[in-house]
Parts: structure tokens; sequence; C-alpha cells
């Protein structure tokens, strides 16, 4: 056994002093299904079917928020970025794990996965914490540190978070067959009982206390010949599933399977896994929960299309990541392919960061005011871009949106278009003929 790194305070220290990082460059305007979750955040939905602990913390983080007049977005903002720092933690521990501290973070921060960790309106960046963890916990199992029971509690956690995770259900059995320890199913099956009382949630709602609610199609598998009758984009055998699946891994990561690939071609890669040493074990651990994302990749259909839903698939980037950081020493060994790793991490981080900068729109994210002045009943219903506001909104992104109100009593309703500048208190008066007078004035 290599003797373990002692860089702890270094990898919190890295983490950690990415928050601002990741905080500044959050997402300005809703990515795939973000406007949807703020709503429900701002709804007070607690529990979503299939992301039923990652909805639950985004609720809770958003009852503290909610002090400072913050809305659902910025919250979905915050919870990502501090979700992003505990992945690039866990994943800078699980290199160390694997003996290679110097490449982790210029790997993790070059990959188009780390868009997630920037503010990003989605769920997955908490599950690709999980995962991050769960990876970190079972190399150290491997190596013999850890415990079964704990990687069996973090992958519970993960499929908690969201339930694609379990496509690495395979990759998580495999792990007593590589340790090859008899009495240690005890505590692993012992770490899996969260997810019997997820499946008794999901399956019994009649008994459970908690409120599901639904949030898209509960079979989402792309159809094998015809999409007649569906929904669905393309059949299974078309160019245009395949083309989909590339851009999902060109948008997650173009640099782990290039040099996986690469090392493989250099140094022949064991095929029998209780031959290999610590090193192979944990390739053939990794290699196994790739293949089961890679699966989930060609069987599951974005019904956003691609361009807005890659992020379902980014979750592979997290094991082919960390599988290519395990061939770091093979790549480095040779002038040629050293240099060629330094022009594929600088080409992928200058269009990763490209994106992140495109989307976080520094210069124009200041935050303004709305105030409301109109009558009605008190069943007045006012709804500032699809999400449902009071006759005060203290803080409204500047730039251009759409209000509507609805009084059900006096059975009137009225569309305007408004513009909110920032640092501003945008003042919104309604006639009783229902025409729209506004005018910004400083904010207070």
């Amino acid at each position: 056994m290599r003797t373990r790194l002692r860089s702890n305070w270094v990898s919190y220290f890295i983490a950690v002093g990415l928050l601002p990082v990741f905080w500044y460059f959050r997402a300005f305007y809703a990515e795939g299904d973000g406007d949807q979750i703020a709503r429900f955040i701002e709804a007070g939905i607690w529990f979503i079917k299939t992301e039923v602990l990652s909805q639950a913390i985004l609720q809770f983080a958003y009852k503290i928020c909610s002090l400072w007049n913050w809305d659902g977005m910025l919250t979905l903002n915050l919870v990502s970025s501090i979700a992003g720092v505990v992945m690039v933690f866990f994943l800078i521990r699980a290199g160390e794990e694997m003996g290679e501290n110097r490449y982790t973070f210029l790997v993790t921060l070059s990959s188009g996965f780390i868009v997630l960790a920037c503010g990003h309106t989605e769920y997955y960046p908490q599950l690709l914490a999980g995962m991050a963890a769960w990876n970190w916990a079972s190399m150290r199992y491997l190596r013999g540190y850890g415990s079964s029971l704990l990687s069996s509690l973090l992958f519970s956690l993960c499929v908690w978070f969201h339930q694609e995770a379990i496509f690495a259900f395979p990759a998580h059995c495999f792990l007593l067959i590589l340790r090859k320890e008899k009495n240690h199913w005890i505590p692993w099956a012992f770490g899996l009982l969260p997810l019997v009382l997820l499946a008794i949630i999901r399956l019994v709602p009649q008994i459970s206390p908690l409120r599901l609610e639904g949030m898209s199609h509960g079979w989402n598998v792309v159809p094998l010949w015809s999409t007649e009758g569906t929904e669905k984009l393309y059949s299974m055998f078309e160019w245009a599933h395949v083309r989909d699946i590339l851009y999902a891994w060109g948008r997650r990561s173009i640099v782990a399977w290039p040099m996986i690939v690469a090392s493989i071609v250099m140094q022949r890669f064991s095929a029998v896994p209780g031959q290999v040493n610590e090193t192979g074990q944990i390739r053939w651990f990794l290699a196994v929960q790739c293949a089961g994302f890679w699966l989930l990749c060609i069987l599951w259909h974005p019904n956003l299309g691609i361009e807005a839903d890659w992020d379902l698939f980014a979750v592979e980037a997290i094991p082919s990541t960390l599988l290519a950081l395990t061939f770091i020493p093979v790549i480095v060994s040779k002038r040629v392919t050293y240099y060629c790793l330094i022009i594929l991490l600088s080409f992928s981080a200058l269009d990763t960061w490209t994106r992140i900068y495109d989307r976080a729109q520094p210069g124009a994210r200041d935050r303004g005011s709305v105030v409301i002045e109109v009558g009605g009943s008190e069943d007045l219903l006012i709804v500032l871009d699809g999400h449902q506001k009071g006759k005060v909104i203290p803080s409204v992104p500047e730039g251009r949106h759409y209000l509507k109100m609805i009084d059900p009593i006096e059975r009137w309703s009225v569309d305007y278009v408004l513009v909110v500048s920032g640092g501003r208190e945008t003042r919104v008066i309604v006639s009783k003929s229902r025409d729209l007078q506004y005018k910004p004035v400083p904010h207070r």
C-alpha cells in the first residue's frame, strides 16, 4: 500500500477559495428546467419524485435566503455553487487517493462539467457533488482505508439526490468483488437501507408522510424503432440520436476519454480484475461506473432537446475524469503526449470558461425593485415572468420582464412588458381603465 498523501488542508483551501469564483460566474438566466425549479422553490414545494433530497435542500435554503428577499433563482445559484465546491473538494481528495495531486485541479477546472458548479440552475450539481464523495469513499475502501458502510451510505445519498444515480449500482456491487472480503457485505447492505425507504416512498405513496410532486414524464427511454405516437425527438438508431450523444459528451468533457484511449494504447490494460494491482482495481471500478452512465446516455431521452438537457448526462464526467487521472503518469511520461495534454486542456478550458462567461453576463445583472399600484379584489393575481408575486417585488433582475395581472372577481386581466433598471425602483401604476404607467425612481 502506498502511504496516504496528507494534503487535506490544501484541498479545503482550494475548494473553499473557488466559492467566490463560482458565485461570480453564476448563471444569470435559467437553463434547462431552471425556471420550473425556481417556481417549485417559490411555491414551497419540498419534494420532487426523482430528486427528493435535492429539492428539499433547495427549499430549506430558500426559507433562509428569502429573509433577504432572494428569489428561487438566486437560491438555486447559491446551492449549485456550494455543491460545486463540495464536488471539487472530493475530486481533489479522490485524486490524492490515487497518488495524483498535481493535475486533478487543472483537469477538473478545464472540463465542461465545471459549468454545473457555476451557479447552474438545475438539480445536477448536487448529484455530481454526491458522486464525487461516493467515488472518494469507494477508492479509500479499495485501498483498505475505509468501510463499505460509508461507501453504501454515500451511494444511497446520491440516489436520494437524483435517481439517475442508480445506473452506477453495478459499479457499487463490483466493489465487493474487487475487495474479496466475505464479511464486508453486511455493512455494505446496511448502508443501502435508505434506498429501501426511498422505494417505499415512491412505490407506495399512500403510506408516505412526504408529498411528492411530479416534474416530467416517468418513462423517458428512447424508443427502439419508431417515434410515432410519442413526443420523442428520435428513435434509437437514428443519426440524430448519435449526434445528441456526441454533443452531450463534448459538453461535459472533451478531455477525459482522449486521455483514457491514448493511455490504453500506450500501456496494456489488464483484462482480469482478480490479477490487477491497487490502481488496476480502481480503474476497473471506474470503468464499470462509466459503462453504467454511458448506458444512461444511450437509453434516456432529453425531452428539452440536447442543447438544454445535456446536463442530464453530465454525471458520466465524474468517473471518466477520475479514470483519466489514473493514467496521468502514462500521459506525461512521453513529451509528445504531454504537450498534447496541455493543448487539449487549454482548448477545453477556453471553450468552457467562454461559455461560463457568456451565460453569467457579469456586466448586466444588476437588480432593481418593482412596486405595483393597482386596484382590485383581494384575489388579484400578479405574475412576473411566470412567477406569482405580490404588489411589492423587492428584487428583480434588470432588463425586460413580462407582467400579467388577473382579477378573477372583477373579471379583468392585463399583460405588459416591463423594463427594470438596476439599482432603481420601478413603480407601476394601473388606472381604472387598465392603462399602464410606470416610472423608474431611485432604489431605496
